[in-house]
């Protein structure tokens, strides 16, 4: 399995929203971005797509400051695992054979044994 070196790979699109109490919408849409570097190490940040209703400008400036370096490295069967002990999170995953720039992981968050899916495309393919 091979993955680009210093290439961002960005996840399907997420939402920070907030709904308050007098029907007040907020949200700022953004993706998690994975960046592996020859290493080992694994860089996650975010990359703000739209923040149309924040709620604050803290929150835009906390999203655009966020980053985790992590570890990655390959299982004994070839999958793909990225570490990230500060965060109690884990991604193990392996791109499609129809595409290799697609890589389904299954996250897994430790502190509340919480798994889930998302899907990671590097940068420049067209998504």
């Amino acid at each position: 399995m091979k993955i680009e070196l210093n290439r961002k790979y960005l996840s399907s699109l997420k939402a920070d929203t907030d709904l308050h109490s007098g029907g007040l919408f907020f949200c700022i849409i953004y993706q998690n971005c994975l960046e592996f570097f020859e290493n080992g190490k694994v860089e996650y940040t975010k990359k703000l797509v739209d923040a149309f209703k924040p709620m604050d400008d803290i929150d835009i400036k906390h999203l655009e400051n966020y980053k985790i370096i992590g570890e990655y490295s390959y299982n004994q069967r070839g999958y793909l695992k990225c570490e990230f002990e500060d965060i109690f999170l884990s991604l193990t995953g392996l791109p499609t054979e129809k595409d290799p720039t697609i890589i389904p992981f299954h996250v897994y968050n430790e502190r509340f044994s919480r798994s889930s899916g998302d899907v990671y495309h590097l940068e420049s393919s067209n998504l």
